[in-house]
């Protein structure tokens, strides 16, 4: 029994961070168009992000119990059709919410407005010392986005896509 403890302690070791799993959540949304734009000043259109939380982890095959610390590690911006982002969005900012729980920074992008013609995509910056535990095994975890800028002229529909690093727990294993 030792020897096998040893081996599997080796191998966690060689193989390096074994208990951490990417975990990714992805929603679509439409940003209603204003023919002619509109003026500045937020942008609705932009629902919650609904991270699922216990059923969707555990549909994942990640025990809640199991968790150590969960930190967002890329978070995703695409335009699947509408108008490209710098001709409409200014600022966007995503904050980590869940019952009972003050809401967080997580992600935020700034200066969109300056960034090169014909941009349908981007990552925002990640504020990846915040642990989202406590987010993702709370009650209604979601991401709230906050946009400004003026609408776009026509109906966009956008893509984000959180990837969340959940470090598990894997002592369990060893004994």
């Amino acid at each position: 029994m030792a020897r096998t403890t040893l081996a599997l302690l080796l191998a966690v070791t060689a193989c390096g961070r074994l208990d951490d799993v990417d975990f990714t959540r992805s929603a679509t949304l439409t940003i209603p168009g204003t023919p002619g734009g509109g003026p500045s000043g937020a942008i609705g259109g932009f629902a919650p992000i609904d991270l699922g939380g216990q059923e969707a982890l555990r549909a994942q095959g990640i025990d809640p119990n199991d968790i150590d610390s969960a930190h967002l590690r890329r978070l995703h911006l695409e335009v699947r059709e509408g108008a490209s982002l710098e001709t409409w969005l200014d600022d966007l900012v995503l904050r980590a919410r869940a019952d009972g729980l003050p809401a967080v920074v997580v992600a935020e992008k700034h200066g969109v407005r300056a960034l090169p013609a014909g941009t349908r995509a981007l990552d925002l910056d990640v504020h990846g010392d915040v642990d989202l535990k406590p987010y993702l095994t709370g009650q209604s975890p979601t991401l709230g986005i906050e946009a400004t800028g003026a609408p776009p002229a026509s109906n966009t529909t956008v893509e984000i896509t959180a990837t969340i690093r959940v470090d598990v727990n894997v002592t369990g294993l060893l004994r």
